[in-house]
């Protein structure tokens, strides 16, 4: 489930840039936030599922 997250994080980073870029050329911080955005958020879904998975599969 972890790399499924990643693929779409960085799917959608893609399309985000792609639409954001054509829109303008000079949206820097639209860019470096979507940039960090496709990686902070699969790495909280990436510290937060083992977790999840063990308080699920306990009961």
């Amino acid at each position: 489930m972890l790399t499924p997250a990643w693929a779409v994080a960085f799917t959608v980073a893609a399309i985000a840039l792609t639409v954001v870029l054509h829109a303008s050329l000079h949206a820097t911080a639209t860019v470096v936030a979507i940039k960090v955005l496709s990686f902070v958020v699969p790495a909280a879904f990436t510290a937060w599922y083992p977790g999840h998975v063990r308080r699920v599969s306990a009961r």
